[in-house]
Formats: C-alpha cells, structure tokens, sequence
C-alpha cells in the first residue's frame, strides 16, 4: 500500500492511537527542554570521563553502536545507528534510532528491541556514506542476519515510497498531513542533529534519501540543500 493509497482512508484506530502516544511522548520531551534558571552540564564541571570509558574506535558495517560525542558540543544528545553494508560496495548505509518509543511516520519502523534508545529506526533519515570506518563510538552489538534482511527491505520501501512494505505499516507511524502537525518540528530536529554528527564527513562522502513531499518540511525550512540528487540505489542483500 502506498502513501496516494492512505492519504485517500480514513485513519486507522491504532493508527490514532499511536499518534496519541506520540504526541504524549513530544509534549513531555518539550517541557523538559523548557530552559530553566540552573546551570546546565555544560557549564559546570565534567568528570573525567575519559578515564573510565574505554575510547571510541572506528565503526564497521552490520553493527548497531553509539556515535562518539562531537567535541566542542556537550549538550548534543546522544545518537545510536545501525550501520547496514551494501553488497559489493565499500559504502554503507546510516540508520539512526530515534529518540521516541513510538515511530511518528510511516518511515519509522518498531524494531523490536527493549532497550528505549533502541525501538524505533527512523529509515527516512538514513545516510549514505562511503566508508563506515569515517565513523566513531562503540559497538552495542552485531546484527543478526534475519535483522539485516529486515533492514535492507524496509530501507528499500521508504527509499522509493516513504512508507514500510505492506506487511510492516502496523510496524510504522501513521501519515503526515497537517502543516502544523508537531511532528513536521520534529523530522526537522531530527534530521539537523544527524547533520551535526555527520558534517565532519563532508558531502562528498554523504547524503540522504530523497525527500517527499508528504512528509517533508517546507523547503524554506531546511538548513541547507539535500545532499544528492536523484534516487537512492537500494542495498542488495
């Protein structure tokens, strides 16, 4: 089923339902944002946590890990990702997790991991890059294959349609349609703060899926141009 196809339904009931929960989830994630009188970790003194974190070492595809903190930016939240190899290819594919535990477009997918950080894999801000190993933090773990063919297919979907494959869109947020909708802040957010952890790669060595239109931000949002032109070639398993 594809977006033209939902867009003319009714929405769903667990498809309101999730929404609701989203929503919930946003407007906590906002009040606690609200900026307060106190000090914030930035500006008070930092433990030396060098000294008992092992350090960060170049990433390898087919893992899911914690990107290293960006010197220079201690407020920036953490980003976990899965790092998907492509057949034949030195480049990979960048999958971030996000930071909610419910998936807010149909380009999101329920992993079926516990781990909060680790529920929804938002494949609509997936990066392309030439070589994992332009990335460093620390292995959470390796990817099973079934999970890797999991990845790939859904990856795959939302490359070329926005949306999961048929069998996954209980798996997936409902549609974006609304100019106001919250969660147009919150694609844009999400997508700057994978910018910042990959600028240091360039954009010769990385760039996004191609934008759509039904669930993208007004272009006079963005930051900047998407990287890239044209289609995203789908990773063979």
């Amino acid at each position: 089923m594809t977006i033209d196809q939902l867009q003319k339904k009714s929405p769903e009931p667990w498809m309101l339902s999730r929404l609701h929960r989203w929503c919930a989830e946003w407007a906590l994630d906002q009040a606690i944002q609200e900026p307060t009188e106190c000090a914030s970790y930035a500006d008070t003194a930092r433990p030396d946590v060098e000294a008992c974190v092992r350090p960060a070492q170049p990433l390898r595809p087919d893992i899911i890990a914690l990107l290293a903190p960006l010197r220079g930016e201690p407020d920036l939240p953490p980003l976990y990702v899965a790092i998907l190899g492509v057949s034949d290819s030195d480049t990979c594919v960048c999958i971030p997790y996000g930071r909610f535990s419910e998936p807010a477009t149909p380009g999101e997918l329920l992993s079926g991991e516990k781990t909060p950080a680790l529920r929804v894999l938002c494949l609509w801000n997936a990066r392309r890059l030439a070589s994992p190993c332009a990335l460093c933090g620390w292995v959470v773990r390796h990817l099973s294959g079934d999970e890797k063919a999991d990845m790939r297919k859904a990856y795959a979907s939302v490359s070329n349609s926005a949306a999961l494959p048929e069998e996954l869109l209980r798996s997936g947020g409902p549609p974006l349609f609304h100019p106001e909708d919250p969660r147009r802040a919150y694609l844009h957010d999400s997508r700057a703060l994978v910018d910042r952890y990959l600028a240091c790669i360039g954009r010769a060595a990385t760039y996004r899926l191609p934008e759509h239109d039904h669930d993208a931000l007004p272009r006079a949002a963005e930051d900047r141009e998407p990287y890239g032109t044209g289609d995203d070639p789908l990773i063979s398993s």
